[in-house]
Parts: structure tokens; sequence; C-alpha cells
């Protein structure tokens, strides 16, 4: 299993990800539990990352927004 990046790893290759179109979303479908029924779908974030494998958004998004990206 693949490490998680580092804060620094995170702002040093972002910007090549984002150039290369490795940031893409996965969407996840919400339920009502009453009724079964598909009510809505949430967009998550994956960053696709060569060295260290797929990237869940609590790696990156955090350290992005902290620096106003």
């Amino acid at each position: 299993m693949k490490r998680q990046m580092t804060r620094e790893e995170v702002l040093r290759d972002f910007g090549e990800a984002k150039a290369q179109r490795r940031i893409h979303p996965h969407f996840q479908p919400q339920y009502n539990h009453v009724t079964g029924r598909m009510v809505g779908a949430e967009a998550l974030m994956r960053w696709e990352h060569p060295e260290y494998g797929l990237q869940m958004p609590g790696t990156f998004v955090p350290v992005l927004e902290e620096e106003g990206l």
C-alpha cells in the first residue's frame, strides 16, 4: 500500500497534476434510506498520482484550501 503524500509533496505536485488532468471526480450516489431511491450524487475528487497512487480528497484538499488554491 502506498503512503499518503506530505503537505510539501501536495504543493510541489499539484500544478503538474492539474495540467495533466490527473485530478478527477468520482460520483457517489446518495439514497433515501426510507424509499431506497437515489436522490442525488456527491462528487468526490481523486488524485491519481503516478508515484503515490490514488489519493483521497482528505490528503490534498485541506492543503490546497489552506493555500488558497
